[in-house]
């Protein structure tokens, strides 16, 4: 079982609501069509509330789990991480990422102490 079906399964059993957003480009040069809501502004509010219409589906502190897949794809994305657990701490938010460690270490900026890292293993 791979990380995004471990996730989706978790958000499922776990949650009132799983909302599932995949940041991986469609190609080389081409954003995931999620991605703009993340380069637009940092506020999570704004993001959610973009995220829920995108998706059609709520997405609730509390209730859902946004899982964010192949976030190293969308740097922005992994800097709003700080401003989504300063601004909606209720808001529970998983991340996964193929060679996100290798992504990571290039990335100029990341929310130290803000984020958990877990590993997983087929």
């Amino acid at each position: 079982m791979g990380k995004t079906k471990v996730l989706k399964e978790f958000g499922h059993a776990e949650f009132q609501n799983m909302a599932y957003v995949s940041l991986e480009r469609i190609a080389r040069d081409i954003p995931s069509e999620y991605a703009q809501f993340f380069e637009e502004t940092l506020d999570p509010h704004r993001i959610v509330a973009n995220l829920s219409l995108a998706l059609g589906a709520p997405i609730e502190a509390g209730r859902t789990l946004l899982v964010l897949d192949e976030v190293q794809d969308c740097p922005a994305a992994i800097n709003s991480l700080k401003y989504f657990c300063e601004d909606m701490p209720d808001l529970h938010v998983a991340c996964a990422g193929s060679l996100l460690g290798v992504a990571l270490a290039a990335e100029s900026s990341f929310p130290v102490g803000k984020v958990d890292f877990l590993t997983l293993f087929p």
